[in-house]
């Protein structure tokens, strides 16, 4: 393949190359930076799975399905079998 043939290959080559400059910073917290995102995730996804934990627990449907599922219904799909 020929490089004058393909702009879109340079193109992402040289955009490639500004990024590597730009994130090639001895100086900045990368660690830290990392492992502070990587804690936020954990925190997040755990209230969320708090969340999800507390509806799972309620023992009447969502108001939205009030009207469309009876109590007996409702009740049978929140069996689990282990």
């Amino acid at each position: 393949m020929n490089v004058k043939e393909s702009p879109a290959l340079l193109t992402s080559i040289f955009s490639l190359q500004r990024l590597a400059r730009f994130l090639d910073r001895p100086l900045f917290p990368w660690k830290r930076m990392i492992i502070g995102f990587s804690v936020a995730q954990y925190l997040f996804e755990g209230f969320l799975g708090l969340r999800q934990y507390q509806v799972l627990l309620k023992q009447k449907p969502p108001k939205v399905l009030e009207h469309e599922v009876s109590q007996e219904v409702y009740d049978k799909s929140q069996v689990r079998e282990s």
